[in-house]
């Protein structure tokens, strides 16, 4: 991957350094205040590689993916678990077939069997969907990425403006 944020093994912003470590992990760990969470909520998911560890979810999600309408297009914007969730991400590629759209390095999360159209760009990248009139433009932000304790920042994260004929989201 050539990118002027890429120095051949890992990315990072160009302005502020944002790599977390696993001290910062405890830290956060040690320092948050658990209190102002829920007690119970009622999802099996967690934000984290592994099932019975991390960060419970703390509220339904806004819809129920088999109430949702047709799904063209998936952005995610990191590979972060709570941005990533594969579990939902299958449902919606099997559901609806949708382009999924994500910055540099994060293919190599998705099974190509399952989905072939996945499509990565860069800061400042973009990318045409013809048929659907839209342009997808990436855009630069301070962030990491992570999913296990050896790909830190392995891929890149973003921004995206959505930019169609009448409105840019």
């Amino acid at each position: 991957m050539k990118s002027d944020h890429f120095n051949g093994e890992e990315f990072f912003n160009p302005a502020v350094q944002t790599k977390k470590e696993f001290k910062d992990l405890l830290k956060w760990s040690r320092t948050r205040n658990p209190k102002k969470w829920p007690t119970n909520v009622p999802n099996k998911h967690r934000t984290s590689p592994i099932n019975f560890l991390g960060p419970k979810r703390v509220r339904r999600p806004g819809i129920e993916i088999t109430a949702l309408p047709k799904i063209d297009i998936v952005l995610v914007s990191h590979n972060h678990y709570d941005h990533m969730d594969m579990p939902s991400l299958k449902s919606l590629v099997k559901r609806f077939d949708p382009v999924i759209i994500t910055p540099l390095g994060n293919k190599k999360y998705f099974n190509p069997v399952n989905n072939p159209k996945i499509l990565e760009g860069d800061w400042w990248e973009t990318i045409n969907l013809d048929l659907l009139k839209l342009k997808i433009h990436f855009t630069p932000a301070h962030h990491w990425s992570r999913r296990t304790f050896t790909d830190t920042n392995k891929a890149l994260w973003s921004g995206m403006i959505i930019e169609t004929a009448a409105h840019n989201i």
